[in-house]
This record gives C-alpha cells, sequence and structure tokens, in this order.
C-alpha cells in the first residue's frame, strides 16, 4: 500500500461498505483490491494533444501507446455544426 497508513486507513473505511455490499469478506487485503478493481473499472483519461508540429510526433515516438491503444474524437465537425 502506497499511500500513508492514515490515508490507507480512511480509504479502507470508505470502501468497507461496497466491499461488504458485493459479498466479500472485508479484510484489509480484500479491501485494497477492491478499491485498486474499482479504480482500474472506473478511471477513464483525456489527453489533449494537438496533432500539428514536431511535439506530437516526439510524443508519438517516445509513447506508442499514445497513438496505438487511443481512440481518436475529432471535435472539428461539431463545433462546426454549433456555429450556425
Amino acid at each position: 500500500m502506497a499511500l500513508g497508513k492514515r490515508k490507507t486507513f480512511k480509504t479502507l473505511d470508505a470502501v468497507r461498505s461496497g466491499c461488504k455490499g458485493a459479498g466479500i469478506v472485508d479484510t484489509p487485503d480484500n479491501l485494497w483490491s477492491f478499491f485498486i478493481s474499482r479504480i482500474k473499472k472506473n478511471l477513464h483519461m483525456s489527453l489533449c494533444f494537438s496533432p500539428v508540429g514536431e511535439s506530437m510526433r516526439a510524443r508519438a515516438r517516445k509513447f506508442p501507446g499514445l497513438v496505438n491503444c487511443t481512440g481518436i474524437n475529432n471535435l472539428m465537425p461539431k463545433i462546426k455544426s454549433l456555429k450556425y
């Protein structure tokens, strides 16, 4: 557990009711596993990059997962339709 002890206990107390509701025995290891599984299930991230210029090409070379494992959402058609 990477958090400090006080924060860890607050986190485990916060997920205790959800863990019991799921029918899982509320041991510290089970609570932590339940907490991590909920984070993995519910965490979503948005990264916005300008597709123009050398900086995007450099990022794509350093972190190929940014391009290979993402969905590209082109906002331009939506913005154009909002103008009229």
